[in-house]
This record gives C-alpha cells, structure tokens and sequence, in this order.
C-alpha cells in the first residue's frame, strides 16, 4: 500500500511542480525542496484523496505531514490503514 500511495504522491508533485519524478526520495521537502505552494498544497490533499479513495480532512492534515515525501506518505498510509480518526490520533501523540 504505502508503494502504491508514494507513487501517486510522486506523480501528482511532479504534475504540480514541473520537477523530475525521478529526483523525488522520501526525504525530499514539499516546500523548499519542489517549491510547493501552500495553495498548491490543499489542491494536492484534494486531489490525493480522491487518487486514493481517502477520506480526508484538511483539517486534519497538519504542516508537518506536507514537510517531505516520506512523513506525507507516512499520514497517508496511516489514513489508509486505520481511517481518519485513528490518523487524528496519532498526530496528537508526542514527539520523541
């Protein structure tokens, strides 16, 4: 699953940005790296959650999971995997 849900990520980006999917790793930044918009960046949410069939909430989606590839994909799956209550959850806990 996060396979799959990294390449529409990567597809989408690259379609937004005009960047080489080829370059995009898990530790490449939205913002600095690609030169994500943050309007660009509610477009990608939308978008993603129809891509992938999630139900998901802007509100929900906080600035550190749109910081790289990797901690986006890593909301994602989690999404996936337990819903968006459980992925509401999860970004509350502390960071260690």
């Amino acid at each position: 699953m996060t396979d799959s849900i990294t390449a529409t990520l990567i597809r989408l980006l690259a379609a937004m940005t005009g960047q080489d999917p080829g370059g995009m790793r898990p530790q490449t930044r939205l913002f600095l790296d690609l030169g994500l918009a943050s309007g660009n960046a509610l477009a990608l949410i939308m978008e993603l959650e129809d891509e992938l069939g999630l139900g998901l909430h802007v509100d929900q989606v906080e600035w550190r999971h749109l910081e790289t590839i990797g901690s986006l994909t890593d909301y994602l799956t989690a999404v996936a995997a337990t819903g968006p209550q459980a992925a509401r959850k999860d970004h509350r806990r502390p960071v260690s």
